[in-house]
């Protein structure tokens, strides 16, 4: 496809998953399209690099059947599909210098009682997600879910192993979101209890930002960070770069927390602006270490860990169902994030990973062959992961957040329909974005 003039049918700001996805339903419907990406490649939150022979994911990675959208461009595509192998114990650890133990993978550090009741507050908050509508935003956007949590629990450990378990996935603490915020996240992934990590793509995630941005050829421009929007004319106009594009329709396909940076919020409304400064980004550093094989399946081990009150919160097995080689994820979220922030190095952090692991299994582990650490608080075209929330009293301020406004529509995994804050999340906002705009075009 040949680059459009500085006039394209559509401008899309960002070239994730997101981005990426709402301009290639874009140009299969049509539109001349424009892509301007601040990086210096395609991918947004995922990113794939080589070392040695191993393809490692600093970004996001894993996938799931019920990830319909990614699961089909996976297919489309050609890319491989590497089966998780869960196989084994887990290892628990409730706090530094605890006891370490060999559990079943859904296992509740809790009581008999604190089970009990950990489980019927579960199928409480599901029941709740199910009947979610925007009748609930006035009374559960005020209050935390720490707060919803409380409501909904009689023990304060049962209590405090949800919001443990939460945090992971999140990578904030349940102080810092809307009750009304963290259920409607739930929602969109179909509840609590769904699984979302079942493969890994052999050549890495961001294989599929990739692909798309082929299609689209020289309609993505690289190294071109967005510093103005002016909605004064009669069509909106966007500069990258000194160079000033126009157009009747732009998707921005960036972070909120991105949005001050591209010149969007002076142009947005006054409610909406007030709605932003409250809004939340997770603490999320990602260390993966892998090995020629996995050493710990002869102890009957998965190579998963949970330790909600380390530094290194939870691990996960990267490795495949055949065996080779050996990949373990570790994941520093919320304030065991913000703790491993104080380490700035990346190399430190694989020896702080190293040495975590070690206290874990209880042996020497061997030299990795291979090893990252990404802090994505550091990253100035993230400033944090996996996604961002609203605060508390954040989305009644404004529940057109994300409501297109004056030819500007929004996309990314924030504001996702479906799987919100996972990769299938951002693949369906784009597309959204995609059909709404296509049908304003036709309507006009």
């Amino acid at each position: 496809m040949a680059a459009p003039a500085t006039s394209p049918d559509v401008i899309v700001i960002g070239a994730g998953l997101a981005g990426l996805s709402a301009a290639r339903n874009l140009a299969k419907g049509g539109k001349t399209v424009l892509v301007l990406e601040a990086r210096d490649r395609v991918g947004g939150r995922t990113h794939s690099v080589t070392e040695g022979p191993y393809t490692i994911d600093l970004g996001a990675q894993f996938i799931a059947d019920k990830q319909r959208r990614i699961s089909a461009l996976v297919d489309e595509f050609g890319i491989t599909r590497v089966e998780l192998d869960a196989e084994g114990k887990t290892l628990h650890r409730d706090g530094p210098g605890s006891k370490v133990k060999r559990v079943s993978e859904d296992y509740l550090p809790l009581s008999c009682l604190g089970q009990l009741d950990a489980l019927q507050s579960i199928l409480r908050v599901e029941s709740k997600v199910k009947a979610l509508s925007d009748a609930d935003l006035e009374k559960l956007d005020g209050i935390s879910f720490t707060e919803y949590m409380r409501q909904k629990t009689f023990l304060q450990s049962s209590r405090s192993a949800i919001s443990l378990m939460a945090q992971s996935e999140l990578c904030v603490t349940t102080d810092e979101i809307s009750a009304f915020d963290c259920l409607q996240q739930l929602k969109t992934m179909g509840g609590m209890q769904v699984e979302a990590e079942e493969y890994y793509m052999k050549e890495g995630s961001q294989s599929i930002a990739k692909r798309m941005a082929a299609d689209l050829g020289d309609a993505v421009m690289l190294s071109s960070p967005v510093s103005a929007i002016d909605l004064s004319g009669e069509s909106i106009k966007v500069t990258a770069k000194d160079v000033t594009y126009s157009s009747k329709y732009v998707v921005v396909a960036v972070p909120p927390q991105l949005y001050a940076s591209i010149g969007l919020l002076p142009v947005l409304p006054p409610h909406r602006q007030s709605a932003l400064e409250g809004w939340v980004t997770g603490t999320a550093i990602k260390t993966i270490l892998v090995w020629q094989e996995p050493w710990w399946t002869p102890s009957r081990l998965s190579g998963n860990v949970s330790a909600p009150k380390d530094i290194f919160n939870s691990v996960m097995s990267g490795s495949c169902a055949a065996g080779q080689p050996g990949v373990l994820v570790l994941f520093s979220t919320g304030p065991s994030g913000k703790e491993l922030m104080k380490t700035e190095s990346e190399q430190g952090r694989i020896d702080k990973a190293l040495d975590f692991l070690a206290e874990m299994f209880g042996r020497t582990i061997p030299t990795p062959v291979a090893a990252r650490s990404t802090n994505w608080c550091a990253e100035p075209l993230s400033l944090g992961g996996y996604a961002s929330y609203a605060a508390p009293g954040t989305r009644k301020k404004a529940p057109d957040l994300f409501e297109s406004f004056r030819g500007i529509h929004f996309a990314g995994t924030e504001t996702a329909d479906e799987w919100r804050s996972y990769m299938e999340g951002a693949i369906q906002s784009g597309e959204r974005s995609a059909r709404a705009i296509i049908a304003a075009m036709t309507a006009s």
